[in-house]
């Protein structure tokens, strides 16, 4: 038996391995961030650039970002490690690290392009003459105190199968504790410029595929509170044409999403996140569950409920019929590097079994879930590395959010583009239990949220949150009857009743 605890960039684990697939080389990538404390004015930032390259392409031995401020820096690699477990595996993880120091507080976006994305992707137009694009935002502000990105503890999956759900789950972590929200986002080839024709991977036909028990057609699905992504199921489209049926047959799909920071109803920071999936024909039996659920008061929508000072234990098994070589990850900001808890792992003829304690105390206690992912990993006959993943929502002195709130309160629509008409502001749900989107609707210029209680004391004023859209973290706020203004140069786009539950 044997302690397992990942951190942040963890090497050399937990990616699956890819297909020999035409194109140059980048496959994922993102930028986390963080406040150097050595600066007492809080203007400096270290930035890590993480990025995911086909060995089958060209190289990458230096990588430029710009800092958002006017000016740009270029660096060597810093480290590099081959991730996967195949003898074939073709993916390779970079990091590159930058230092700057702001010039004076202010909202900055730093972001990286490559050209050229792998050839042959089937939800988007013309993927190899298009630009890879990924970015953060962020706040400079000393007044906010100390402050990073979220950062992620296990690395991306690449690998889906014909007709299997694809279940991946990234596990971010913030290190001063900050409420996660998640959103799909489009992918970017520069900034502020999406690439061409963009679709979600199960709107992509024919054909199209079905859910895995073959009840209705393909979702694809991202859970706005714990970051899990859902594709039920890959279709058989196959890249070079025709459809997915043996080995060497892959479909390639590009996927973004953007993982928020938010304090105090405010929301610190965004880090979006782009990746290549590879859907090839399914080889294996996968399977990943929470053993005796009942017991520990799981929910279908693997929702625990924990209370302080109680022992939290329960255990996960991973069984893959047709793979070899299984491993079981785990994830989550309760291992002990942020939290006391701890995962053993251990083995049987049939499967690996993750079991994970944790006694929660008084000052664990808070409204956003504590997400535990449990990564199932083995090697296909065809020496490929597959993955499936398992999110648990650990909530401690609060009952959990249902499962339906979670999509419907966030994530919205994959292209980024309202339902409603484009002139009409929009805020929902209304009423709120935490998160609340405004959408102002077209307009030009800076973006203002007013936020006063029944009485007229202003609660909240957020400004220049963006032409598109803004979440807010009801979370602060105790429940009660609110009044919201957005205004835009002076011009009211609109005013209503906010009802908090």
């Amino acid at each position: 038996m044997k302690t397992l605890t990942r951190f942040m960039l963890v090497a050399c684990v937990g990616l699956a391995s890819v297909l020999n697939v035409r194109g140059t080389h980048l496959k994922a990538g993102y930028i986390t961030y963080a406040q150097d404390t050595g600066d007492p004015t809080g203007k400096t930032y270290i930035f890590t650039l993480t990025l995911f390259r086909d060995t089958k392409g060209v190289d990458q031995p230096t990588a430029t970002i710009d800092f958002g401020d006017g000016s740009m820096a270029t660096v060597d690699v810093s480290a590099k490690a081959k991730v996967g477990q195949g003898v074939d595996n073709d993916t390779e993880m970079l990091i590159y690290q930058f230092r700057h120091v702001y010039p004076m507080p202010g909202n900055y976006t730093v972001g990286f392009t490559e050209q050229n994305r792998n050839d042959g992707i089937l939800n988007m137009t013309q993927s190899v003459q298009t630009s890879f694009h990924i970015e953060s935002s962020f706040i400079v502000d000393p007044a906010f105190g100390k402050n990073s990105s979220p950062g992620f503890a296990l690395h991306p999956i690449l690998i889906a199968e014909v007709g299997k759900t694809f279940v991946q789950n990234m596990a971010a972590i913030d290190a001063e504790g900050d409420s996660l929200a998640y959103q799909l986002a489009v992918p970017l080839k520069n900034k502020n410029t999406p690439v061409n024709g963009y679709v979600p991977p199960n709107k992509v036909g024919p054909p199209t595929g079905t859910t895995e028990a073959g009840t209705g057609a393909a979702t694809f699905t991202l859970n706005s509170i714990t970051g899990e992504i859902r594709w039920d199921a890959p279709g058989a489209k196959r890249s070079l044409g025709g459809v997915i049926t043996g080995p060497n047959h892959y479909g390639l799909y590009t996927l973004a999403y953007v993982v928020e920071e938010w304090r105090k109803g405010v929301k610190l920071g965004s880090t979006q996140v782009d990746f290549l999936i590879v859907v090839t024909a399914a080889t294996s039996s996968k399977q990943l569950e929470v053993e005796n659920p009942g017991r520990i008061g799981l929910n279908a929508a693997n929702q625990v409920k924990a209370n302080p000072g109680q022992p939290l234990t329960f255990s996960v098994r991973y069984k893959n019929t047709g793979g070899t070589n299984p491993t079981l990850l785990t994830g989550s900001e309760l291992l002990p590097r942020y939290r006391n808890g701890s995962v053993t792992v251990t083995d049987s003829a049939d499967y690996k079994k993750a079991t994970f304690s944790w006694v929660p105390t008084e000052n664990d206690i808070r409204k956003n879930p504590y997400i535990l992912v449990f990564r199932g990993q083995s090697q296909s006959p065809q020496r490929r590395s597959l993955s499936r993943d398992l999110t648990v929502s650990v909530f401690v002195g609060t009952d959990p959010v249902p499962d339906k709130l979670q999509v419907e309160s966030i994530t919205g629509p994959v292209t980024g583009t309202p339902k409603w008409h484009p002139e009409a502001m929009q805020v929902y749900p209304n009423p709120v239990t935490r998160y609340v989107r405004f959408v102002p609707g077209r307009q030009q210029g800076p973006v203002q949220l007013t936020l006063t209680d029944i009485t007229g004391k202003q609660c909240l004023v957020v400004n220049n949150f963006g032409e598109k859209d803004f979440i807010l973290d009801m979370d602060p706020l105790p429940t009660g009857v609110y009044l919201y203004a957005i205004t835009s140069r002076s011009r009211l786009l609109g005013q209503g009743k906010l009802v908090k539950k």
